[in-house]
């Protein structure tokens, strides 16, 4: 009984925790413009090479 409401009590905490994060951790504000965070990558194809 302990464990399930040792469970059920860390999965609230951690369910408050994301809705309640600052937007400037997902984010950076640049004067009034907020900047999301990118992601650029490239893939290798075995017998072709390095691809966009």
């Amino acid at each position: 009984m302990k464990n399930k409401l040792y469970r059920l009590a860390v999965m609230l905490v951690t369910i408050l925790m994301v809705l309640t994060l600052p937007q400037s951790i997902l984010a950076e504000t640049i004067g009034t413009e907020t900047v999301l965070p990118t992601a650029n990558y490239r893939t290798h194809v075995q017998n072709i090479g390095w691809q966009d």
